[in-house]
């Protein structure tokens, strides 16, 4: 049985549209993630969050200010889902401080739903020696031990 005009044009518009969503999936899939810097507050925090993402809490510390009271011990006590994409949101920098906002996605932690959720979290830098340094307690660590 020959196929009609209007299904043969449904068929075809119906592929087109796999074939945009497709592409666009490989697109997103392959894109380089942005390297910043590493004498920038974006790119410490970056390296910070992959250094934590990873469970490399030792390398993770190096990015915490000298007078943080934030140490390994906190790190290895926090709970750090190993599926977390992180995205800038904003940067603003004031002489010698700076304010590194980005938005966190996790997983929901349900097991056939595959939701996530975002978390915004600020980190907040201070410059040291011509480096950057996160002060204060960061995400993943919401109590640090003095």
């Amino acid at each position: 049985m020959p196929m009609s005009r209007p299904n043969r044009v449904l068929l075809v518009v119906v592929t087109v549209v796999v074939a945009a969503a497709v592409v666009a999936g490989v697109l997103l899939a392959t894109r380089d993630e942005p390297r910043y810097g590493p004498g920038t507050p974006e790119g410490v925090v970056q390296s910070y969050l992959e250094a934590v993402i990873a469970g490399d809490h030792q390398e993770a510390v190096r990015f915490l200010a000298a007078d943080s009271s934030c140490e390994v011990s906190d790190l290895d006590r926090a709970a750090v889902q190993q599926e977390v994409r992180a995205v800038l949101r904003e940067t603003q920098i004031d002489g010698d401080d700076a304010r590194v906002d980005v938005d966190l996605a996790l997983s929901s932690g349900e097991l056939l739903a595959g939701d996530e959720y975002t978390e915004e979290h600020t980190f907040r830098l201070a410059r040291a020696d011509d480096a950057w340094l996160i002060t204060g307690m960061p995400w993943p660590m919401y109590e640090c031990e003095e």
